[in-house]
């Protein structure tokens, strides 16, 4: 069994990764993407992509998704014909080892509830429940008309307006400045996804993020300026996207929310989006 670690994939990895983690999907009956970019790494040299490889074949890979400093998610894969074989536990102690040089202390284990060995895979690790989320993919036929809101306008990010999208971003999330700020500049430069701004009165007062580097659409980061929530802002951003994007491009469109975000849930659903899948993460001390 060959392993290997990087901080950067290639294109030709990226594409072998995604056929690999589509055909273990496939067979599981799952939806897991695994996200391959490196963009919002708060160390950007780390390693946080590893497979083990037989010949030219995958057998293994594992994602360590670490925005900020504290924490960090842990996606896998391992082909279904060679489980149980130590192959994910040999991916996560090189994945710890790592983490352990940038201090981290925790993570993050993430698994769809609707994975059949669950259970039986969470057993041999110390973890407890965190949290869980709703993989929401848009049924254009579910969606209720947006009444148009005077003044109101998106468009793609400009240049100019990143340090107020920074700012709103931040304040809405509660996150600091520097991991705002990376989303933000990362998203707008990167040629793998869109910064769409929302505007009031020629303002912006909101954001939204869509990741294309995998096999559709996926929106994140939604977030309007706290000083003017609850003005229906929100509705208006998500319903402009989706109609630009649905003209645009007809790669399905899907976003993650908390299961516990009962503010967000039905403002998604009224918007279109069915629930598909159910994420779930465990939290695990290194």
């Amino acid at each position: 069994m060959d392993y290997s670690a990087y901080s950067v994939l290639s294109s030709e990895q990226k594409e072998r990764i995604r056929a690999f983690v589509g055909f273990c999907n496939a067979r599981d009956h799952l939806y897991n993407e695994i996200y391959l970019g490196s963009e919002f790494k708060a160390y950007p040299e780390m390693k946080v992509f590893y497979l083990a490889q037989e010949g030219a074949e995958i057998v293994g890979f594992l994602m360590v998704y670490a925005d900020d400093r504290e924490s960090a998610e842990i996606s896998a894969c391992v082909l279904p014909s060679r489980r149980r074989e130590g192959i994910f536990s040999a991916l996560f102690q090189q994945a710890g080892m790592e983490l352990k040089k940038y201090h981290y202390s925790k993570v993050l284990l993430k698994t769809e509830k609707a994975f059949e060995d669950q259970q039986a895979f969470l057993s041999h690790y110390p973890v407890s429940f965190s949290h869980s989320e709703f993989l929401m993919v848009f049924d254009a036929s579910g969606c209720r008309p947006c009444a148009p809101k005077e003044g109101f306008s998106l468009r793609l990010a400009r240049e100019a307006d990143l340090p107020a999208l920074v700012s709103i971003s931040s304040r809405a999330f509660q996150n600091p400045l520097d991991v705002s700020e990376t989303y933000i500049r990362q998203t707008f430069s990167g040629k793998n996804g869109l910064l769409f701004a929302a505007l009031f009165q020629k303002k912006p007062v909101g954001c939204v993020s869509v990741d294309q580097s995998g096999n559709g659409n996926y929106l994140f980061g939604l977030c309007i300026d706290p000083e003017v929530q609850h003005q229906g802002f929100g509705r208006c951003m998500l319903s402009e996207v989706l109609k630009q994007l649905h003209a645009s491009d007809d790669r399905e469109i899907t976003l993650g929310v908390d299961r516990e975000n009962l503010a967000a849930l039905p403002l998604y659903q009224s918007c279109g989006f069915k629930e598909r899948t159910e994420t779930q993460y465990y939290e695990m001390s290194l």
